[in-house]
């Protein structure tokens, strides 16, 4: 096991997830209906990365995207009040990020959404898993349309439950 990956998910991961749930019990009374689902569902999925992307050896890029990933997974926190916001927004942070609120959120997570795939091509495994691509691509596909207001937020987080417990069982079943 490599050292970035002992640091990855060995220490940044754990904590992470840790973190997420224990702000999220803090915060549950504060949560609205769909807060709630929409935290869970981002528990969920960041538990089912771990499982999905733990390896013996990483290199930098995919280290560097793992990183990218977690700092999604802080913006989909903070867009839910479960987390406080950086006390600045850096340039880099696209304006529309910059937003409260559910649009921030299904923006933060179609980008999220994205982050499987990619790891898929670093480790060129894209053909062998095309199953959990194409669930994360519809899965993302649905969060953006929700994000620019053409499908209603409960349809996509639906369709994101959806493929997520697909998700979960190819990986249990070793797809």
């Amino acid at each position: 096991m490599t050292k970035l990956s002992r640091l990855m998910y060995g220490l940044i991961y754990p904590a992470i997830v840790g973190a997420l749930i224990v702000a999220f019990f803090e915060n549950l009374q504060h949560l609205n209906a769909f807060g709630i689902w929409a935290a869970i569902f981002i528990i969920v999925y960041f538990c089912t990365q771990f499982l999905e992307g733990e390896s013996p050896s990483i290199q930098w890029p995919r280290f560097l995207v793992d990183i990218l990933e977690i700092l999604l997974v802080y913006q989909l926190m903070v867009s839910l009040d479960i987390a406080q916001p950086l006390f600045f927004y850096p340039d880099w942070i696209p304006t529309v990020l910059q937003t409260q609120g559910i649009q921030q959120y299904f923006v933060a997570l179609s980008v999220a959404l994205l982050i499987p795939p990619i790891h898929r091509l670093f480790r060129r495994e894209i053909c062998e898993k095309i199953r959990r691509t194409f669930l994360s691509l519809v899965a993302a596909f649905s969060s953006l349309l929700a994000a620019i207001h053409i499908l209603p937020m409960c349809v996509a987080l639906l369709i994101c439950y959806i493929c997520v417990s697909v998700y979960i069982f190819l990986i249990l079943c070793k797809e």
